[in-house]
Order: structure tokens, then sequence, then C-alpha cells
């Protein structure tokens, strides 16, 4: 019993690390509210960040080049976030975070795809959690679901240019 206790304590704490580690704040100088409910375009963002068939928070990035929303992601996932950047290509970022103060090794791994559709991006993020990584005891989780929330948060600022002010 004491082992599955254990267990469970392990997930609450990993799961909360994690969720602090991936957290995401509000871009400076904006205010609470979201900036799409104020334009008149408003019904064709609401369609735009919707999940994908599997659940994935994404949404529909329109006017930007994928290098400067790739660009934009790396800097704040890096830069803001204190994360590392494990490989990149033209649609693809993946990034790392070790969590601390875990009683096994544990890596928070994030996974940018950028996808053309239509006249526009389709950017979507999945999270996942590995215990022991880089070993051959490497187990990992996907906890994208847990996390829909904040990663559909953190989507949204990369509607607009970094430097871009409403």
């Amino acid at each position: 019993m004491t082992s599955t206790t254990r267990y469970n304590a392990f997930l609450i704490l990993t799961g909360s690390l994690l969720l602090a580690a991936c957290a995401t704040t509000q871009p400076p100088g904006t205010t609470g509210r979201s900036e799409t409910a104020s334009t008149p375009a408003s019904t064709a963002s609401s369609t735009a960040s919707a999940p994908l068939s599997d659940g994935t928070p994404s949404v529909l990035i329109r006017g930007r080049s994928s290098k400067a929303v790739l660009d934009d992601i790396v800097q704040y996932r890096t830069q803001q976030k204190g994360m590392k950047l494990k490989s990149r290509s033209a649609s693809r970022l993946e990034f790392t975070l070790p969590i601390q103060r875990t009683a096994t090794p544990t890596e928070a791994r994030m996974s940018y795809l950028l996808v053309k559709e239509g006249d526009g991006l389709r950017l979507s993020a999945r999270v996942f959690q590995f215990s022991y990584p880089g070993t051959t005891r490497e187990t990992g989780q996907d906890v994208t679901q847990s996390m829909s929330d904040k990663l559909q948060e953190e989507l949204q600022r990369y509607l607009q240019p970094a430097g871009a002010k409403k």
C-alpha cells in the first residue's frame, strides 16, 4: 500500500512541477481580456483555435511566415521559460526541461507542429513527461490533455508577431 501511496504522491508532485514549468504568463502590455474578443473577426478566430480531432490544442495562424512563428516559439520557450531546444526543422520544434526535486529523473518535453492549412498555418502543441530520460528505462506519457487550457492560452500568443501591440 505504501508503494501505491508513494507513486500517487510522485504523480501529483511531478504533474504540478510540469504544470509550473510549462505554465504561461500573459505577454507584456496586455490586459486580462482576450485580444480576439474585441475584434469583429472573433467568430473566425473561435473556429481557428479549435482543438484537432485528437484533442490536441491548436490555432490557425494567418499572415505570418512559418519561420517567424517558430522563431517566436523558440524565443519564448528558451528565454522566458528556460527550456532547451532539442530539435528544430522547418515545421517542427521540440523542447526539453528537466524537472527538479523528483525521486526519479524526470523530463518535460514539448513538441510544436506547424502545418499548412488553407490560407494559413495550423500550429499545434503537445506535452510529454518522461521518466529516466535518455536511458534504456525511459518511459513517456502524453500529458497534453491535462494541460490543454494552458497550451491553448499560449498558442494564442503566436497569432500576432512578438512585437505587435493592439
